[in-house]
């Protein structure tokens, strides 16, 4: 039985380690490509028309079917007991995103997103209209240690910093059901701040463009082994004579 053709000195570690390479180049483009249809997909459900919903209390099952629709809350605002998101930048300045719990009529609490403020900002001034914006469900992405510091939870002084936005964390200050959905208000609600808050990150088009990088780089690669394998057969051939 023939052996698997040694080429320039390369054996069958060539072949893998060629596969391995195409494998990844191709994944990546696939999952840059299923990344930009989630995007879009959760653009055209910001930009559909949607009935307000009237939220009196926490969603039990299925949260997820209300995010990026338009909400009313309904029940009391707990001001005394606000949020700040760190490290939030906006034009070039460090500042925080401030979140107030509204406590729901019918029970549970969500948080409200009230939008940016400036690091040196001293005062939080208490919101007093009925909150009305855009649910959304925020993930917590990469996270390094808990979102509130365990000596900051012992004896929290008020506003509450956070590194990032997590349901549980705020559920065990505040002793209460926190929702996972939030309400951004909208950018012309009398409470709220600079609003900042996008519903995605990165454009469809950019990871639509990632995706024809990658599959493009594997049809180079592609070509070249196959390039490859051509000049080792007429090696071989060669070597025969």
């Amino acid at each position: 039985m023939d052996s698997l053709p040694v080429i320039n000195g390369k054996s069958t570690l060539g072949y893998l380690l060629f596969g391995l390479a195409l494998l990844i180049l191709l994944s990546l483009g696939v999952w840059q490509t299923q990344r930009g249809l989630g995007k879009q997909h959760v653009l055209s459900l910001v930009g559909t028309e949607h009935k307000i919903n009237d939220i009196r209390s926490i969603p039990v099952t299925d949260p997820l079917r209300l995010a990026y629709q338009p909400a009313r809350l309904h029940g009391r605002w707990d001001s005394d007991h606000s949020f700040l998101l760190m490290n939030r930048m906006h034009t070039g300045q460090p500042g925080y995103e401030v979140l107030t719990p509204f406590r729901l009529a019918e029970g549970g609490t969500l948080m409200v997103n009230r939008g940016w403020l400036p690091e040196q900002k001293p005062d939080i001034p208490a919101p007093t209209g009925v909150p009305q914006g855009t649910l959304y469900l925020p993930g917590k992405g990469f996270t390094l240690g808990p979102a509130i510091l365990p000596q900051a939870l012992a004896h929290p002084a008020w506003p509450l910093k956070s590194l990032y936005l997590d349901p549980d964390a705020f559920s065990h200050a505040l002793n209460t059901v926190v929702s996972p959905l939030v309400l951004v208000l909208n950018a012309d609600d009398p409470d709220s701040f600079t609003r900042i808050w996008s519903p995605v990150i990165m454009t469809p088009t950019r990871h639509f463009g990632y995706a024809v990088q990658w599959f493009a780089l594997a049809l180079v690669l592609l070509i070249f082994g196959i390039i490859w394998r051509r000049k080792g057969k007429h090696t071989k051939e060669t070597e025969r004579i």
